[in-house]
């Protein structure tokens, strides 16, 4: 395309290759699927990325989050929006989390509904002394952790007050605490699903 103006993704026409597909322009189509390397994340298992991920994960709520296949090494991530998925490239020599904190918890998933994680390993780069990898709560609803391990965490996945929620093909390894899985809260985590 040749034109007087800058040229850049927006204004490039992206036509699905798709009987019916709707035509948009390339710049949409690429953010339909935001990538944390968008934001500065490094993943390289030295930087903290805390600052990058959470800005992120506070920029894309309600899509899918993709974390490339590296190291990130951060404190603690939160999410509140619903829809949000933190998708890594693959579970194994693919996408891994560092945790950076020696307490509490690394991914929180609080108040959200339909929010996911998925396709990560959690290996901690410091000895853990309490909290839990992925911890559900305040009436986290129908949320997922999918395909995700934990190797030498604390506690692997925590259920605190969350509806309806799944840990589906996840795995714990050389925990140093006590809690694989935990349901608990004031009004429990009901309906709760592990497969």
């Amino acid at each position: 395309q040749i034109t007087g103006a800058a040229t850049d993704a927006s204004v490039v026409t992206y036509h699905p290759p798709f009987i019916g597909g709707l035509v948009t322009n390339v710049e949409d189509k690429l953010a339909e699927i935001v990538s944390v390397k968008d934001f500065g994340a490094v993943g390289d298992g030295v930087v903290d990325d805390t600052a990058a991920i959470q800005a992120a994960i506070d920029d894309s709520a309600g899509k899918i989050l993709f974390f490339p296949k590296g190291s990130y090494a951060f404190t603690q991530l939160t999410v509140t929006a619903n829809g949000t998925t933190l998708m890594g490239e693959a579970m194994l020599n693919g996408t891994t989390f560092i945790p950076l904190n020696t307490t509490g918890n690394d991914v929180v998933f609080s108040g959200c509904q339909h929010s996911q994680i998925q396709n990560i390993n959690f290996r901690p780069n410091v000895k853990k002394t309490s909290g839990y990898a992925v911890y559900f709560t305040n009436n986290a609803y129908k949320c997922k952790a999918l395909n995700v391990r934990v190797d030498y965490g604390f506690n692997g996945f925590a259920l605190y007050n969350a509806t309806e929620s799944e840990i589906i093909d996840c795995q714990c390894r050389y925990m140093l605490g006590v809690n694989g899985i935990y349901f608990g809260g004031s009004t429990g985590s009901y309906r709760a699903v592990i497969n």
